[in-house]
């Protein structure tokens, strides 16, 4: 009687498993490669819409507060609005100030967009400032500022604000990220509420607030 030969696999059946297992690896690794990628984009938009937010928070309740302060010998509201950058009074945080005024400036700082406020009446080298970041690594940031030349004109955005009896009615922030940046924030808008300094009484002849 012949004994039975062991069984055992041909060259050819080794060479096919090998073949469809590393085709097995790379259809699962580019599986997990895209997996991995769909997360980081999922994070990466909610990163840009939770800073959007927090952004548009923070601007709003600002731009909302600014107050319409004559400054000292001028007929000009205390508003410097460039399209790099904007300057403004508004109400103290409670946290930097018990009451009074701050001046609170936005713009780009290094490449982030931060919004920073001091003292009204601090040294412009005194410490005491807040700063808080709204928005890191930007590209840029482009202001625009919309209101009438003239009372009673029609009124239009502008590039600049500056030496106005009167605060803009809205304020445009457009903000761009680089190249592959997952962010993307519309143009942020903010309307200004206080029409007048309701505790100026101007004086021709110095042409100021009295008491100023």
């Amino acid at each position: 009687m012949r004994r039975a030969e062991p069984g055992g696999f041909t060259l050819v059946e080794l060479l096919v498993a090998l073949v469809l297992f590393g085709m097995l690896s790379v259809a699962l690794f580019a599986a997990l490669r895209g997996g991995a990628g769909t997360l980081d984009r999922v994070a990466a938009n909610s990163a840009g819409t939770n800073g959007l937010a927090a952004a548009d928070a923070v601007l709003r309740r600002n731009f909302l507060a600014a107050y319409p302060l004559y400054e000292s010998g001028e007929r000009a509201v205390a508003f410097a609005g460039d399209s790099d950058g904007v300057a403004f009074l508004a109400p103290a945080p409670a946290a930097l100030a018990p009451g009074g005024f701050s001046r609170v400036a936005v713009g780009v700082v290094g490449k982030n967009l931060v919004i920073a406020a001091r003292p009204e009446l601090a040294w412009a080298a005194a410490s005491g400032e807040s700063r808080e970041v709204l928005a890191a690594d930007v590209l840029g940031v482009r202001f625009g500022y919309f209101g009438a030349d003239a009372a009673g004109g029609a009124a239009y955005w502008h590039g600049s604000w500056r030496n106005r009896a009167v605060l803009p009615l809205l304020v445009r922030v457009s903000v761009a990220f680089p190249a592959g940046d997952f962010r993307r924030w519309p143009e942020l808008i903010f309307a200004t509420a206080v029409r007048a300094d309701q505790g100026c009484q101007f004086v021709q002849l110095t042409q100021s607030c009295l008491g100023r």
